[in-house]
């Protein structure tokens, strides 16, 4: 997509995104994008506990691996495609969709990543709202969910809906229990679904952060005993008029 970003008003560079639990917010991630390539680099507070689930395909077969932290650092996706996490682990980069062609001035939409985050606890001293640029995600109840993030242009008058199909065996309830919304960085809007599937009544002790190439999405659904299964999808977008339509 064309980049006219420049004909809307920038709004921020970093964002804190924040879930709720009543009257207590807790600090969960943050989004910081490049002026340069358009980069997005993705932290944590619990970022050093986090394990890393990646896909690798070998002999056109896809392998599965899943890591610990290297450390207290970031998921960097840059505008190149290239993603990878922070400090350098070679075996963990992985080259994908592009978020900026400075080129040829356009602008790509792209899985990030796909989170199931353990029971958010971190409350900063510089408390949700504080900032302007800061973010909140409110539900009815608090439970442990999948993430999934989307990076979409910011373009003008664009909107986003959303479908992802789930065999019903897969369900708890009809409908599924979940919602989703955006919020701007420079070049992008940051689009977030949140979901439940069966076998979730218990937060994980570590949060298990999945990316891959922006081509194939990871989808992380409950088989029981503490165990889940991923699902690597590929998404289908279509541009109906200003408003993307992405289908999982």
């Amino acid at each position: 997509m064309k980049n006219n970003v420049n004909n809307i008003k920038t709004e921020f560079a970093k964002r804190r995104l924040f879930l709720s639990n009543g009257d207590n917010f807790y600090h969960v991630l943050s989004f910081t994008q490049s002026r340069s390539d358009g980069s997005i680099y993705v932290s944590s507070p619990d970022f050093l506990n986090s394990k890393f689930l990646i896909f690798k395909e070998n002999e056109g077969k896809i392998e599965f691996l899943l890591t610990d932290s290297p450390g207290e650092g970031k998921l960097s996706i840059h505008g190149s495609g290239m993603a990878k996490i922070t400090p350098n682990v070679p075996n963990l980069v992985i080259r994908g969709n592009f978020l900026q062609d400075k080129t040829n001035n356009t602008l790509g939409v792209r899985h990030l990543f796909t989170i199931q985050l353990a029971e958010p606890k971190f409350s900063p001293s510089s408390p949700a709202l504080h900032r302007k640029s800061d973010f909140i995600i409110t539900s009815k109840s608090f439970k442990p969910s999948i993430f999934i993030f989307f990076a979409i242009p910011r373009i003008k008058d664009l909107s986003t809906s959303f479908y992802v199909h789930f065999d019903i065996d897969d369900l708890e309830n009809l409908p599924p229990e979940g919602g989703g919304g955006l919020f701007e960085l420079l070049y992008h809007n940051i689009f977030w679904f949140a979901y439940r599937t069966k076998h979730m009544e218990v937060w994980p002790e570590t949060s298990f952060i999945s990316y891959h190439d922006g081509y194939l999405v990871p989808v992380i659904i409950g088989i029981g005993d503490k165990k889940f299964k991923a699902e690597l999808r590929v998404p289908d977008y279509k541009l109906e008029g200003s408003r993307l339509i992405i289908y999982l």
